[in-house]
């Protein structure tokens, strides 16, 4: 009969421990894992304490992260006090205590199957190893070694589209955190997809002429070509070739939690005829995430479940976390306690850390299943539970695309519109009229560093959810002002370059440089539209039911946040139309009769809009 087996480890290694116990399962080893063996209602020292007790063998995974976790070591010594058997298994080599230095291990580093292999002849038929367990070296198996090389290629391949600060900023130090394990997938896996399309955006807008002509002296032309056509085809073959390698099992076994994907503790198929027992549930949440818990409420009672009143003592209790809320006065020891992680967040609760998380950072999902199997907590945690932990930025699929289409748009408006103004000043410096242009390419910059502000505060929106801008209002309006600097920024270009002070973006006709940028951006709605119409309860799920008002500074003078009231609402919106025009006013015409104007018509009825909104909202 083969020996149970209990999971010493550190959260750190939690994709490789998901693997492990898939092969070890299905060679019928009886595994105790906390995420999947913890269970609600019970103290969880008690639980760990049982399952030691009933282990015949503690498998160790050896890691810096483990030998140096107080919880780890605390299993451990307790399973050598109980006179247990302990097996090594090394995950990566690292200097053991003296208590560990004859214990039996099996080495995982480079090949997994022979590791699986050796583990399951060791915890048969014990032997004496001559050598002691490796604790310096490093072992990796040859995919890593390939991905290696390949992100190294990328991040070269990343240098022309230094304009798009983003890429450079995630792909140059890859390599290094490759090696290190701790890149993080989401941002990697949008770099690298951004990547091939950045790189044809770059060579098809003339900003290749800046970055290679004048950057790199005395340049041949043929060697230019050559170079543009190579950094093409390595970021069009290379990109998508290391992101499928990073998405391999070898790869997500090596990971830490934010390179891996999420998985769930141990799907189960249920019975979908199968008509569950009534429970009584409680939602303890944040008023911000109502939506949310309006959403679940729904689903559960669709299903004959009964949400508890104030008098009657709930079975079941969802706890919601998000950056709304960390914490909760049940005690899971003590009650059936389920936390649903909402949004990657920190500072959560230890008495929430311990216990397996139902994840609902993608959206509302799998309520059918969940429902089904409430009176069942065993089973319900084995087919829906992820473990507890937070590094990875997951976010619902509209999320990911309004990220995406507002990054990309980013660093393509601001990127280009500040590489074509450093280009545009070479010519500059070779007319007469030099502190007139000059002043006019002051302001471009500006404008072109608005937008890169504009996305960066639009993404803060989004992804955290605490902010005045995490509403639909205040981000359209957000995009609207991008898009009017956009058009002023290339209208001015096309001023400039048309008088002969400095060259077109595309070294030349200007009209085609304009056309083709928003070409990119016709396409970046055609493909985002039809998504968040698709999604749209999802979106609108996402965005906090209450918001506090004002968040901060820039959102209070710029009332980037959803009013209360309708009258403060239309404020709002008289206040931002008065902004969007003042934009090309002060921008295309750029006179001493354009800035009067703003100055003593504009600008008091703004300042009065704005009062009176803040006043109304104060009342």
């Amino acid at each position: 009969m083969k020996p149970g087996l209990f999971i010493s480890y550190s959260r750190r290694q939690t994709p490789f421990v998901d693997s492990l116990v898939e092969k070890l399962t299905k060679n019928e080893y009886s595994i105790w894992l906390d995420y999947h063996n913890l269970v609600p209602a019970r103290p969880w020292f008690d639980q760990i304490m049982e399952g030691l007790n009933g282990a015949g063998a503690v498998l160790l995974i050896v890691s810096k992260d483990s030998i140096e976790s107080t919880n780890v070591a605390d299993e451990w010594k307790t399973a050598l006090k109980l006179n247990k058997r302990i097996v090594l298994v090394i995950f990566e080599a690292y200097p053991l205590p003296d208590e560990l230095q004859n214990c039996e291990w099996v080495d995982f580093r480079v090949d997994f199957k022979k590791g699986i292999k050796q583990l399951d002849h060791l915890l048969n038929q014990p032997i004496s190893l001559e050598k002691p367990a490796p604790q310096r070296g490093f072992k990796a198996p040859f995919l890593f070694r390939v991905a290696l090389i390949l992100s190294i290629l990328v991040a070269i391949s990343s240098i022309p589209v230094l304009w798009t600060v983003y890429i450079p900023f995630i792909l140059i130090p890859l390599p290094w955190q490759i090696y290190k394990r701790n890149y993080n997938l989401s941002r990697v896996f949008a770099a690298l997809i951004l990547l091939p399309f950045m790189t044809y955006i770059h060579s098809e807008t003339g900003t290749d002429n800046l970055l290679f002509s004048r950057l790199i002296l005395n340049i041949d032309i043929d060697l230019h070509v050559f170079l543009i056509i190579a950094f093409l085809l390595i970021t069009f073959f290379f990109s998508p070739v290391l992101l499928v390698i990073l998405f391999t099992e070898s790869m997500q076994r090596r990971a830490t939690p934010e390179a891996a994907q999420v998985r769930f503790a141990n799907r189960l198929i249920v019975d979908k005829r199968q008509e569950p027992r009534s429970v009584l549930f409680a939602i303890d949440h944040a008023p911000e995430d109502g939506r949310y818990a309006d959403d679940l409420r729904k689903g559960l009672e669709k299903h004959g479940h009964c949400m508890a009143q104030i008098n009657e003592t709930p079975e079941a209790i969802f706890v919601l976390i998000s950056a709304y809320k960390k914490s909760t006065n049940f005690d899971p020891d003590s009650q059936v306690v389920y936390p649903v992680i909402l949004q990657p967040v920190s500072g959560i609760a230890d008495n929430l850390g311990r216990i397996q998380w139902i994840d609902f950072r993608k959206g509302i999902r799998n309520i059918d299943k969940l429902a089904k199997l409430l009176p069942e907590p065993e089973r319900l945690l084995r087919a829906l539970a992820t473990p507890p932990m937070n590094s990875g930025e997951i976010y619902p699929v509209v999320v990911d695309v309004l990220q995406y289409f507002f990054l990309g748009t980013g660093m393509v408006f601001g990127g280009v519109i500040l590489m074509s103004v450093l280009d545009v000043i070479i010519g500059v410096f070779q007319t007469t009229n030099f502190i007139s242009e000059l002043i006019d390419i002051v302001f471009i910059i500006i404008n072109g560093i608005l937008l890169f502000g504009t996305s960066l505060f639009i993404l803060r929106g989004l992804r955290l959810r605490t902010r005045g801008a995490s509403a639909i209002y205040p981000l359209f309006i957000l995009a609207v002002f991008q898009l009017v600097l956009v058009i002023c920024v290339f209208f001015s270009l096309d001023q400039m370059t048309t008088s002969g002070s400095g060259r077109s973006i595309e070294g030349g006709d200007p009209t085609q440089g304009i056309i083709a940028i928003f070409l990119y951006y016709a396409i970046f709605l055609l493909v985002a539209i039809p998504l968040v119409l698709f999604r749209w309860r999802e979106l609108y799920r996402w965005f906090p039911r209450y918001q506090v008002v004002p968040v901060d500074r820039i959102e209070n003078i710029f009332l980037l946040y959803n009013p209360l009231q309708t009258r403060a609402f239309i404020l709002h919106l008289i206040f931002h139309l008065g902004l969007l025009f003042s934009v090309p006013l002060f921008f295309l015409a750029f006179s001493f009769d354009g800035i009067s104007v703003i100055l003593f018509c504009v600008a008091p009825i703004l300042f009065g809009v704005h009062w009176l909104a803040r006043r109304l909202e104060k009342k």
